[in-house]
């Protein structure tokens, strides 16, 4: 059995793309060092079953709202083409691949107010 790693909160570098049987994009996130990021590819299973959680959480006026997006439809591939854009802030658990991919199992992305470490991203 594998087990997902948790990638550390990071930015959309490369919004995502469409895709069947995936959809892809790609993210930063701080190195140790605090100066360097290390871009990683994302993968979105699409297929229903097997595709990923995608949760979109946002925080506006006060207002937390969480909201499960379903990237086996065209609706949820829509909405995540609208959303997981350049600077969007992202927190993926996946399953590394061999080619330095992650096969991604649950992915928060946020909107409105974002989470204060990903302003230190910028």
């Amino acid at each position: 059995m594998l087990t997902p790693t948790k990638v550390p909160l990071g930015l959309v570098a490369a919004g995502y793309s469409n895709g069947s049987p995936n959809g892809t994009f790609t993210m930063t996130m701080a190195c140790s060092d605090g100066m360097q990021s290390n871009a990683i590819t994302v993968t979105l299973g699409t297929k229903a079953g097997s595709a990923p959680l995608v949760y979109q959480v946002d925080f506006t006026h006060g207002v937390l709202t969480v909201s499960p997006v379903d990237v086996s439809t065209p609706a949820g591939q829509s909405t995540l083409s609208t959303n997981l854009v350049a600077n969007t802030p992202v927190l993926a658990n996946g399953i590394p691949q061999a080619d330095g991919t992650i096969k991604d199992y649950v992915l928060f992305y946020y909107t409105g107010a974002t989470p204060t470490a990903a302003s230190a991203l910028n």
